[in-house]
């Protein structure tokens, strides 16, 4: 008996330990909450998707592809970007905002990383655009494209 008791103890202690690492790792929320909520984890990298200056040229990188719903969004803002605070709106093609999310980026292991909520259920499917705007800078545009 004494055998049980001591192995579902290190049960609840392990699994009370991973849902404490869990929510640390996790401040915008993504996690067991989250979830039951009906909000998904999503990830958008926009390095390689930085303004280029004069002249230059760069790779064409397909837009990133976002599904429609409640949204807990991990941007990987383009290399150079600062922490802090920043704005995302996401437009359809014909410049109407259909959805508006705020946070603070991070600066994580040499990236930056700005976590938002964002609901874009009233998104249409296909190609639209995200406008960014970092601390104390004019708003930046990448297309973006809804399944």
């Amino acid at each position: 008996m004494a055998g049980l008791i001591a192995a579902a103890a290190i049960v609840i202690i392990v699994v009370g330990w991973t849902v404490i690492q869990e929510f640390e790792a996790n401040p915008a929320g993504v996690g067991v909450i989250a979830w039951a909520e009906g909000w998904r984890s999503v990830q958008t990298d926009l390095r390689g998707h930085e303004a280029l200056r004069g002249t230059e040229t760069g790779p064409a990188l397909p837009p990133p592809v976002l599904p429609r719903g409640k949204l807990v969004w991990t941007i990987t803002l383009p290399v150079g970007s600062e922490p802090g605070d920043y704005a995302v709106e996401l437009q359809q093609p014909d410049g109407k905002t259909v959805a508006r999310g705020a946070g603070t980026a991070k600066l994580v292991n040499g990236v930056t990383l700005l976590k938002i909520r964002i609901d874009t259920r009233d998104t249409r499917p296909g190609d639209a655009s995200m406008r960014v705007h970092p601390p104390e800078r004019s708003w930046s545009r990448y297309p973006v494209r809804f399944r």
